[in-house]
């Protein structure tokens, strides 16, 4: 059974042995990178927002190679806020990093708690979210989201079809605020088009045209026409008539 305590602090530690092949600095934030069957202890390594290594966790202290230390997974981690606001968001940055900013572009969000107590002595408290790459035609509610270019879905119709649908979005059962896509054409020829569609209310909310087969990312962080009420939120994908390309949706997620 893996070690994890829960302290008087109700902060929640589990045990971690690094296996980076150097030593991992105290408020990094660390990813899996297997078991050690015979300690019975998670293998760790630096988590990383652009290769796809999501955080379990924030070391405490540092921990040499090979060494065993511990990683809070939810709680207080004393740590210096200074120029934040109680309340402002923390993200997995690169390398291990933490940071305030929300990475940019093809990159891993994840959110990995607030700040709770602004000072050079202050406090975070850390509640990762969880982190799965998103499969093309499944929806996510996740925060974060990877990419990879070999990976997608093909579409080869001159009409609207369906990708993915997200079927109970309102007010009262969840409200996202930001649409993602990554998506191409195949071929050297046509347009490929993508929208995120309200089905129950027959209302067409974003409509996204796609000309090369590079990846391209597309991100909507308004939503302003999303219901009020309960609906079905649906991925639609068509080519242009005659086009000899196909739509290619490598990620897509609402949150």
């Amino acid at each position: 059974m893996l070690n994890v305590d829960l302290g008087f602090d109700n902060t929640f530690r589990v045990s971690v042995k690094n296996v980076t092949g150097s030593s991992i600095a105290a408020n990094k934030a660390v990813a899996i990178a297997g078991y050690d069957a015979t300690d019975d202890l998670l293998q760790v390594q630096l988590a990383d927002n652009s290769t796809g290594k999501p955080a379990i966790g924030v070391v405490e202290s540092a921990i040499d190679n090979n060494g065993i230390g511990t990683a809070v997974k939810y709680g207080l981690l004393p740590y210096d806020t200074s120029g934040t606001t109680i309340g402002d968001l923390l993200y997995l940055g690169t390398n291990g990093d933490l940071t305030y900013t929300l990475p940019a572009g093809l990159v891993v969000r994840q959110e990995l708690g607030r700040v709770a107590y602004v000072n050079a002595s202050g406090y975070l408290y850390l509640f990762p979210k969880p982190y799965s790459p998103l499969t093309p035609g499944v929806p996510s509610m996740t925060t974060s989201f990877f990419n990879s270019s070999a990976t997608y879905l093909e579409y080869n119709t001159t009409s609207w079809q369906a990708a993915a649908q997200w079927p109970y979005v309102g007010t009262d059962i969840w409200r996202p605020y930001t649409f993602v896509l990554i998506a191409s054409r195949s071929g050297t020829s046509g347009t490929s088009y993508v929208r995120l569609a309200d089905i129950t209310n027959n209302n067409e909310i974003s409509n996204i045209a796609f000309t090369s087969s590079t990846l391209a990312f597309y991100e909507d962080t308004t939503l302003l026409n999303l219901p009020a009420n309960q609906a079905i939120l649906e991925i639609d994908t068509q080519k242009s008539s005659g086009g000899a390309s196909k739509t290619r949706i490598h990620s897509v997620a609402l949150y």
